[in-house]
């Protein structure tokens, strides 16, 4: 699976700014060519579909992330086919990350 971190300064931005952000580029209608919010990381974020039959050079880009959520200060965007998948995806790898005493 793939993920794609972004960090911001404090909790108010990651939840402003980068919310705002993070919803143009993912989900079933995420923007993944053209103009879109960072430029850097913009190939890895979409993935090539195409239906049975069509060739090879014809494809469909689409978001690779279905969702994201934000962690703190990250928007932590995760791989999925759509918003549940994607979010069972980032439950899983925040689950790694958060410890109990």
């Amino acid at each position: 699976m793939d993920y794609e971190l972004r960090f911001y300064s404090n909790h108010q931005e990651a939840i402003g700014k980068g919310s705002d952000d993070a919803k143009l580029v993912t989900g079933k209608n995420g923007i993944v060519t053209g103009d879109v919010p960072w430029e850097d990381g913009e190939k890895d974020r979409r993935r090539c579909s195409r239906p049975p039959g069509q060739p090879h050079s014809g494809c469909n880009y689409t978001s690779k992330y279905g969702d994201f959520v934000v962690f703190n200060n990250v928007i932590v965007m995760c791989e999925g086919k759509d918003e549940l998948e994607s979010r069972n995806t980032c439950s899983n790898l925040l689950s790694l990350l958060i410890t109990t005493p």
